[in-house]
């Protein structure tokens, strides 16, 4: 083929793969806000998005070097990964998109439930909410106490709310009026579901451009490169 088609093939393709990289980036980020989201409990489809993502952004590089070199042997090899790639993150897209609500709130449940104090009050700092159902649903070693106040006072929300006494903010023996603070479950939530439809809806739409890039770098490796010897069939 002539030098035309040889060049469009070439830049097709490392365009191709700079669109992954911002891709990968782009899901590494949003799955990776919602794992940190998820402290209580661990989401496989989230994890499984980050390890994906980190792959293909690996893959990418390595089919940007081997479009500008034409190098059979890493075109050979990124065509092969590419298609697996494409075969797992479609499985893992539709795995995101399909979590039902049932799903997500029972693993919280349960991970909020297994947790340590400790953990908890990270989670509580981390989203600014108080207690996970209601500032007054606490657990010491499984079992339900209204003595345990995990510390919302210094909280964001419970430090910027005029209605409360100072130091008496959520606590456990006071009414509601007095925990301007939303659950845990509620913020967390909203965050879980919005990260699993995102990265699901993403990961789902790109993978289809991973054909795209397989057909591509098929075509271009089967071109000769028109600045070379002539004898010389890459």
């Amino acid at each position: 083929m002539g030098g035309p088609g040889f060049g469009c093939s070439k830049n097709a393709l490392i365009a191709l793969n700079v669109l992954y990289i911002c891709v990968s980036i782009v899901l590494i980020g949003v799955a990776g806000y919602g794992l940190a989201a998820s402290r209580i409990t661990s989401f496989g489809a989230i994890i499984a998005i980050v390890t994906t993502s980190v792959f293909l952004l690996i893959l990418a590089v390595v089919g940007i070097v081997a479009a500008i070199k034409h190098h059979q042997v890493m075109l050979f090899f990124y065509m092969v990964l590419m298609l697996l790639l494409f075969l797992i993150q479609f499985s893992v897209a539709c795995a995101c998109l399909s979590v039902g609500d049932e799903q997500i709130t029972a693993a919280m449940e349960y991970g909020w439930s297994m947790a340590s104090n400790n953990s908890r009050i990270d989670v509580q700092n981390y989203a600014n909410c108080c207690g996970f159902n209601s500032y007054k649903e606490y657990f010491v070693n499984g079992t339900s106490s209204a003595d345990f106040s995990p510390v919302c006072s210094n909280l964001p929300c419970c430090r910027e709310s005029h209605q409360v006494i100072p130091g008496t903010c959520c606590a456990a023996h006071l009414g509601p009026d007095h925990c301007p603070c939303s659950a845990c479950f509620q913020k967390l939530d909203e965050i879980i579901r919005a990260s699993l439809r995102l990265c699901g809806g993403i990961g789902l739409f790109f993978s289809f451009t991973e054909v795209v890039g397989i057909f591509i770098a098929l075509r271009y490796r089967n071109q000769k490169n028109p600045f070379i010897d002539p004898s010389d069939f890459l």
